[in-house]
Order: C-alpha cells, then sequence, then structure tokens
C-alpha cells in the first residue's frame, strides 16, 4: 500500500525512470501498480512502501536506495529487453495494454493479464540466462595444473591456472587451459592476469580455434 507523504520523505521515482528509459506505463503494467499511484508516486504525492520500493528496484536493476540516493545495482540490459519484448507483444502479436473486466455490475479497465504474464515470463527467462553466464565465468585457479584435483576440473574446460615454478618462463604467470583439446590443451601464457582472462572468453566464444601456444608480453 502507497504511504503518504511526511513532508521530507521524497522518492526519485520519476528520474530514475527517465534515466533508465522504462516508461510508468510499462512499470505498472510490469507491477501492477495502478496509473494513479504511479502518478501520485512519480509527484510525490504518496510515496511507495518498501515491498513496492524493492519491486521497482528490482525492475530497473538498481540498488533499493537509488530511489532515494546513489547506489550499485549491476545492469544487464534488461530494460532494454523489456521493452523491445513490449514491443514485440503489443505490435506484433497486437496484445492490448488493458482489458475491460466486469465485476459487481461496473466495467473497469484492468492490465491484460496474459500481457502481464508474458512479461513476467520474459524477464523471468532473461534473469535465467543471465544468472547462467554469470555462473558460467572463467574459474581461476590459484596454482599450477598439475596440482589441481579431478573435483576442481569436474565440468569445466577452459581456466586459468598458475605457471610451475620450474617453469623457464618465469614471466609468464597466467596458464590458460583448454582441457578438451587433450595434447594441446595449454593454449596461452600470459604475465597479467587480465589479459589471461579477456583471453579465455574469447576462446569460450570460439575464437582461437588454431590451438597454437600464444606467449603475450605486457
Amino acid at each position: 500500500m502507497p504511504e503518504e507523504n511526511k513532508g521530507n520523505i521524497f522518492n526519485y521515482l520519476k528520474e530514475v525512470l527517465t534515466n533508465s528509459g522504462l516508461s510508468s506505463r510499462l512499470l505498472g503494467l510490469c507491477l501492477n501498480i495502478h496509473k494513479g499511484t504511479l502518478s501520485n508516486w512519480n509527484s510525490n504525492l504518496t510515496q511507495p512502501n518498501l515491498e513496492d520500493i524493492d519491486k521497482i528496484a528490482s525492475i530497473i536493476e538498481i540498488d533499493n536506495f537509488d530511489l532515494i540516493k546513489n547506489s550499485k545495482r549491476k545492469t544487464t540490459g534488461l530494460i532494454d529487453a523489456i521493452n523491445i519484448e513490449y514491443r514485440r507483444l503489443t505490435k506484433d502479436l497486437n496484445l492490448p495494454l488493458y482489458i475491460e473486466e466486469e465485476k459487481d455490475g461496473k466495467t473497469k479497465k484492468i492490465y491484460n493479464p496474459i500481457l502481464q504474464k508474458s512479461i513476467w515470463d520474459f524477464i523471468e527467462n532473461y534473469r535465467t540466462i543471465n544468472r547462467h553466464k554469470e555462473e558460467e565465468s572463467i574459474k581461476e585457479f590459484n596454482k599450477p595444473y598439475t596440482e589441481l584435483t579431478q573435483d576442481e576440473l569436474n565440468e569445466i574446460t577452459v581456466f586459468i591456472c598458475k605457471e610451475p615454478s620450474s617453469n623457464e618462463l618465469l614471466n609468464f604467470e597466467y596458464l590458460v587451459v583448454n582441457t578438451s583439446l587433450n595434447e594441446q590443451k595449454f593454449i596461452a601464457r600470459f604475465s597479467r592476469k587480465e589479459d589471461a582472462k579477456i583471453f579465455a572468453e574469447l576462446v569460450l566464444q570460439g575464437y582461437f580455434k588454431d590451438n597454437k601456444m600464444k606467449i603475450v608480453k605486457d
């Protein structure tokens, strides 16, 4: 339920929506918030409660406190994706934003539940895909390949580990490994971890298929 403004309580919903590119109308559809309620929040006549703030922040991909102060939350491009999906559903599939509902002998407009469910199914699927992408990030080991156990290597193919201290290339501390290549699994050496991570990400994307060892200096 919205809370009355107590004089010194304000939200930055209007500014946040403007900066994010998400319209009040689409936010209302996603969270089933009446347009009058959103209008009052935008004008700071009333305030969203903590539950509503959490829902809004989750959709816009900001920290809850970003509605009242600067904060951090990782963005994944969800807003752009929602806008594209909304246009597809409403323009290509002709799903209306509102439908009329009969209740107690009265007709009123409500958000189209089919459109609403489609948007939320899309959001959940988008988040699942991005969560899996994060889980598939390059694994790093702070020890040589020969010291890694089978449990540590289970279900991973491309990763970064340390060069053995006995290796003559002591300036190249980080080794990129691709276990799917068997004998040619040691595919690159780097003196900087950042370079090793970038290279390993490119390998996962299908680059560097010649499998020749690469040694990269600063």
